[in-house]
């Protein structure tokens, strides 16, 4: 599939390094919203490397920190939210977006919609 700077061929584990994480050293959280982004890289980069074109380089942003126990929620180091923590109506309105946002991608929105009231 392809070949180091001696013309060897390359590993099995250098492919995978090469495809995953064409920007070493950009260390994303364990987390499943960082996991999705880079899943939804790594899909695009095995087809590029397949047809020979240039690998997609992904950099993971941190959107902030959403705690959800129970109903409750807290917010904290949101991006684009000037204030740095946050709890009450505001953070459960946004666990309730994000969770929107998930559904709508997994199911479409007509489903959200009839769930929204749910949710």
């Amino acid at each position: 599939m392809g070949q180091d700077e001696e013309g060897s061929p390359l590993s099995e584990q250098a492919i995978w390094e090469a495809i995953v994480r064409p920007d070493a050293g950009n260390q994303a959280p364990p987390t499943a919203e960082a996991a999705m982004e880079a899943g939804a890289v790594l899909g695009e980069n095995v087809a590029r490397k397949l047809r020979g074109d240039d690998l997609i380089h992904w950099t993971y942003t941190d959107k902030g920190t959403l705690v959800s126990v129970g109903d409750d929620a807290v917010a904290h180091s949101v991006l684009g939210v000037p204030v740095n923590s946050f709890s009450g109506p505001a953070a459960r309105t946004l666990k309730k977006a994000v969770s929107t946002r998930w559904f709508a991608k997994i199911s479409g929105p007509r489903r959200v919609l009839r769930s929204w009231p749910d949710m």
